[in-house]
């Protein structure tokens, strides 16, 4: 039913549904029903006790206190009947409104924009409608595909610094929104008055050649006064215009449906002062893995992206640090017998891990697709094919002005090291003092605190199992999903988080037909909008660490006839490179075997549209 709810949401106008008037019309004209059968009860009580051995007093009140329960039982009843089918309608409880229900109605469209979310922008920070935002936060976008420096930052000479990059406000904007009674949206859009620095983080790519080159995935960008307000919360948009262009002077958003991308944030009204720690290491502390294995460190929240690093030997040849940072690297790697690694550290999973991309080819996977590996005794002296490794991040520098926090970092220092998107350095120990070791690169105490070192075995080994999924918790052919229900992916392995941005949730009919199919309006073109998130845990089921990911989405389209069709195909891998196995997945016998050409949880389809998990060519997969 079109209420035109959604188009009233999207220009920012107040909205009321006919049938959130209805629902809480019922809701009190039961409720004072209720309080009217409870008089009655109470009033057949007083009959009772004041009828003073009156048989025919005391008969009535029975019948009073008769009446009165039936009545209060049948509102009751028409209460949970009611109660039900509003929720059909969209209306929910939710706990953080003390129980009282609010209306949520289906929605029809998403925001003009959100679809380039997962296609056109992998990952941003602030995440869409995060609340509680420190005012002191950073800005991180990160695109899919590597943009031209020159399309959003412009440079500026600067007193103290010399020469700095600023952002180009044409291309991407930062505007505060002020709730306005006057403003026929409802709102106030105020642009951030001052200068926004900014900071591009360009990684090493191998060339099919052979040879290395620099693109820019990642920016960040950094307002130079606090955002929002010591007394209330303020909520920001930030736009990404289509004026933000690719390497082959594109616009990012060329071949889509989106001319660009919005999204909402709110800021608290406090700072973030506390440093950032390391939650999840791999490989483990003195653990031994194949050589095929990805190195993965991951902290408890966003981190500044400035430690995606690539390697250089180190001038007295015995360890081999990251150039990306000049004279200051942050990244260290050392090996007993062992070459030095090919490949970069990349961000991922919504800033929060740091994944080695190796670009070391060593063998295929179950897909025929590549694997790639760290160099794994390949220099004499090795002993058992078993080789030494030990990785170092080293910490960030505080500032010295006293008038900062003790953990703030001091961007215009020209040193730097691990932090978060506040500015706060890393305390590797998690004591809560600040410990930065100065010590040379492997020396004695260099991975003390603060830095954060561990040491690992690499053997010549290559792991070839492949991983599968163990739970979903939107199953296939699920119905009544909302707007805002989780979807969430038990892995039976540790997942490289990078390649689950590959996974695709296709919609039918598709947003492009939708229109003309379905025949509703107001009708949006505008397709969801997705993007990962996932943390490792150890699971005492079957004895092993496996990967929890979560798919942050825009609302799915609950108020009309949609078919969302999660598609996961081989790209998806395992933290060894191994590809994702459809043959085997919930409720599926093991050993269970799908001949394709599309599968989904062990049953052939020959139709995608079929299924919620689907992936080609299934056949040459090996039974796990």
């Amino acid at each position: 039913m079109d209420t035109g709810l959604a188009y009233a949401e999207q220009t920012g106008l107040p909205t009321t549904d006919i049938r959130e008037i209805i629902a809480n019309i019922i809701r009190v004209a039961l409720g004072l029903l209720g309080i009217i059968a409870i008089g009655i009860i109470l009033y057949g009580g007083w009959l009772w006790m004041t009828a003073g051995g009156n048989e025919e007093q005391i008969e009535r009140a029975k019948k009073t206190l008769i009446n009165g329960t039936v009545g209060l039982a049948i509102i009751l009843s028409a209460y949970s009947i009611v109660l039900f089918v509003m929720r059909l309608l969209g209306i929910g409880g939710g706990e953080g409104d003390g129980g009282q229900y609010a209306y949520q109605p289906p929605g029809i469209v998403n925001m003009t924009g959100s679809g380039a979310w997962g296609k056109v922008i992998t990952d941003h920070y602030p995440t869409r409608g995060q609340k509680d935002v420190p005012r002191n936060t950073k800005i991180a976008i990160t695109f899919a595909k590597p943009i031209n420096l020159a399309s959003v930052a412009t440079q500026v000479q600067d007193g103290e610094q010399g020469t700095v990059l600023v952002l180009n406000t044409s291309a991407i904007s930062l505007k505060a929104r002020i709730p306005s009674s006057t403003a026929s949206s409802g709102f106030e859009e105020i642009v951030y008055p001052n200068t926004i620095r900014f900071y591009g983080f360009p990684v090493e790519v191998t060339l099919p050649s052979g040879a290395t080159t620099t693109e820019l995935y990642t920016i960040v960008l950094e307002p130079q006064t606090l955002l929002g307000d010591r007394e209330k919360d303020i909520t920001y948009a930030v736009r990404i215009n289509n004026n933000v262009q690719t390497m082959d002077n594109k616009s990012v958003f060329a071949n889509t449906a989106s001319s660009y991308y919005e999204w909402l944030f709110t800021c608290g009204t406090l700072e973030d002062n506390d440093p950032p720690y390391v939650v999840d290491i791999y490989p483990g502390r003195g653990s031994v893995e194949p050589k095929n294995a990805t190195i993965q460190i991951t902290f408890n929240e966003p981190i500044f992206p400035n430690a995606q690093a690539s390697f250089a030997t180190s001038s007295n040849g015995l360890y081999y640090q990251d150039k990306t940072n000049g004279n200051y690297p942050i990244v260290f790697i050392k090996s007993g017998h062992s070459s030095m690694p090919l490949g970069t550290f990349k961000i991922t999973n919504q800033y929060r891990t740091l994944e080695f991309a190796s670009s070391l080819l060593c063998g295929t996977n179950a897909c025929g697709l590549p694997i790639y590996c760290l160099p794994a005794c390949d220099l004499s002296g090795c002993s058992n094919n078993i080789d030494d490794y030990e990785v170092v991040f080293k910490t960030a520098p505080t500032t010295t002005n006293p008038n900062k926090p003790k953990w703030s970092v001091d961007l215009n220092s020209a040193q730097s090291g691990v932090m978060d998107m506040a500015g706060n350095a890393m305390d590797a120990n998690h004591n809560n003092i600040y410990e930065r070791n100065t010590a040379a690169p492997f020396a004695v105490g260099f991975s003390n605190p603060d830095n954060y070192g561990w040491a690992f075995k690499i053997s010549t080994d290559i792991d070839r199992s492949s991983p599968y999924i163990m739970n979903l918790s939107i199953g296939p052919e699920t119905e009544m999903v909302l707007a805002n229900d989780d979807l969430n992916i038990l892995w039976s392995k540790r997942m490289k988080f990078l390649t689950l941005y590959s996974m695709a949730i296709n919609e039918h009919p598709s947003p492009e037909n939708r229109c003309s199919i379905l025949k509703v309006s107001p009708c949006s073109t505008e397709p969801l909008g997705k993007s990962p998130s996932s943390s490792n845990y150890f699971n005492a089921v079957i004895g092993a660490t496996t990967t929890y990911t979560q798919i942050l989405h825009t609302p799915f389209l609950d108020g009309l006839n949609i078919y969302y069709l999660p598609e996961i195909t081989s790209a998806v891998e395992d933290i060894n490179g191994n590809c994702f196995y459809p043959g085997k997945g919930p409720s599926i016998t093991s050993g269970a075997y799908c001949d394709g050409p599309y599968c989904c949880n062990g049953e052939a389809y020959n139709d995608p549209y079929s299924a919620t998990c689907t992936i080609r060519w299934t056949s040459n997969y090996p039974t796990p």
